[in-house]
């Protein structure tokens, strides 16, 4: 069954996707609309200003982010640079330290949905450090399917070392499964990428697309 409420049809916006986040307790970095150049108040240095993900844009390529932001200057310059091409603009904190994951869910008409897991970040499609499973699934396939990527070693302490926040990234991954299977009408959701630290996991960038016309 689907919950109460209808999605607008195609990319969300940040705003249009921030309920979906916060009831499926997705632990996005602080992230605010920007309408003016400066940077938020409450913001310490670095931050990052980007295109809202509505725009499509492989954010990389289409220099549709601008990271380790330390000045007014550099935030300003930032701005002017992004609103000549996308008309709306976010703000968030840097986060310096962490490992990169993926989290990519599709759901194809006729087909159970897809959930792909692996190294995250600018080079995801460069590395392919994938692994791919259809829906239903649990903790014990999400933690299997982990081990077949080498991101996955890293999380459970790859040669004896630090596992990363494990219960944390499980419980992202479940949650993300719950909110697609949840919302028909969502067609794709993206988290590239999720960072990932010992006792964190932290998303930076999210993409939720939902079908032109509900299948």
């Amino acid at each position: 069954h689907s919950p109460s409420g209808t999605l607008p049809e195609g990319r969300l916006t940040w705003k249009q996707a921030q309920g979906l986040i916060r009831r499926y307790q997705l632990p996005l970095v602080k992230t605010i609309t920007l309408d003016q150049p400066v940077k938020p108040a409450d913001f310490s240095w670095p931050v990052v200003l980007k295109a809202d993900p509505s725009a499509g844009a492989h954010r990389t390529e289409a220099k549709a982010i601008y990271l380790n932001l330390k000045t007014g200057a550099a935030v300003k310059t930032a701005y002017r640079r992004l609103a000549q091409k996308f008309p709306l603009i976010l703000a968030q904190p840097q986060l310096t330290a962490g490992h990169e994951l993926f989290i990519g869910l599709k759901r194809e008409p006729g087909w159970p949905v897809l959930l792909t897991l692996g190294g995250g970040g600018v080079y995801t499609e460069l590395y392919r450090d994938l692994a791919r499973v259809f829906l239903p699934i649990n903790e014990k396939l999400i933690a299997n399917l982990l081990r077949q990527t080498r991101i996955g070693q890293i999380i459970f302490g790859y040669r004896n070392g630090v596992k990363l926040a494990v219960k944390a990234i499980v419980k992202l991954i479940l949650n993300a499964c719950q909110l697609i299977e949840e919302f028909q009408s969502v067609q794709e959701l993206e988290i590239n990428p999720a960072i990932l630290t010992e006792t964190s996991v932290t998303i930076v960038d999210l993409k939720i697309t939902t079908f032109r016309d509900s299948p």
